[in-house]
């Protein structure tokens, strides 16, 4: 059974590439939400301002120099959401990979420990098939031992 434990020894490897993986899975799962709460937090402070600006257009009308205040700042906003777009996008990309790593590797665990099962399974078949040939072998002796007699 020497064979088996090399199967544990890369079942051990197996096991901590898994939870290696599992952990930078988790890292860009914290990344993807960072960058995507900052898009969000952005996109709310462009929705909020506009409604503000039409709120106090409604009410008591803007002079044109806040209304060219208010469109840079709506503009820097739009440039800022547009810059953020492709990081929440690599990082979602990079979390669905890692995501699929991650599969990958329990799986590989699986087959592992379903590999070792089958070889303890074989070799409990092989011991008993020994243990019967035994059994069979020393009443064969027995029952030549009792006719000779």
């Amino acid at each position: 059974m020497s064979a088996l434990s090399t199967y544990h020894k890369l079942l051990d490897l197996r096991e901590q590439e898994k939870n290696s993986t599992y952990h930078k899975y988790q890292q860009a799962i914290l990344h993807f939400e960072e960058i995507a709460t900052q898009l969000y937090e952005l996109l709310k402070q462009k929705e909020d301002t506009e409604e503000q600006f039409q709120h106090l257009m409604q009410e008591s009308g803007v002079t044109a120099q806040y209304f060219s205040i208010h469109r840079q700042f709506i503009d820097r906003l739009d440039h800022r959401i547009i810059e953020m777009q492709p990081k929440v996008q690599r990082a979602r990309s990079q979390m669905e990979q890692l995501q699929e790593d991650v599969t990958s590797a329990y799986i590989e665990v699986k087959k592992f420990e379903k590999l070792i099962e089958n070889k303890v399974r074989n070799h409990q078949k092989q011991v008993q098939l020994e243990e019967g040939k035994l059994m069979d072998e020393m009443s064969m002796r027995q029952f030549l031992n009792y006719e000779v007699r």
